[in-house]
């Protein structure tokens, strides 16, 4: 029988310019209904425009200058290790949560699902075989209620 999950919420809202805000938040098994604050209202300084683009650099490279974004507070490293600690010694698997602030499109359009493991060996958090990666639906330019084809689905 598989442990119940952790789930590590990551709360990423536009603050001003290039500056977002990001909250870290553990929910254990024992305690869903309690919240633990890893980290609240770390800045980020990210322009989604500066990042290089999954189109032209290896997906490697893209993934890493994320995570080096994000990661950076120590903060939220530590966070990351506890929630990662946590999963290990529980056996548990660990779902990380991406919430992205609605309004801001640009940050809706970064390749999230690149982002990794900031310390020892670098490789996508999902990959990790106990790790469970949940992203926003990515947004769409195509008009509300329009059919997707077939074609279009991958």
């Amino acid at each position: 029988m598989m442990a119940s999950s952790l789930n590590l919420e990551l709360h990423i809202r536009h603050d001003r310019d290039h500056s977002f805000l990001l909250d870290m938040q553990l929910r254990t098994p024992q305690h869903q209904a309690t919240t633990e604050d890893l980290a609240l209202g770390v800045k980020l300084v990210l322009n989604p425009e500066q990042l290089p683009s999954a189109d032209t650099t290896a997906p490697a490279t893209v993934g890493r200058a994320l995570s080096d974004i994000v990661f950076l507070d120590r903060k939220v490293l530590a966070g990351w290790m506890r929630a990662k600690t946590l999963s290990q010694e529980q056996a548990a698997p660990l779902r990380v949560h991406l919430h992205l602030d609605p309004q801001h499109e640009p940050l809706h359009r970064l390749p999230w699902e690149l982002l990794q493991d900031p310390p020892g060996i670098r490789r996508h958090l999902s990959e990790r075989k106990r790790t469970l990666l949940t992203l926003p639906a990515r947004r769409s330019n195509r008009p509300t209620g329009s059919a997707v084809s077939r074609a279009d689905l991958r």
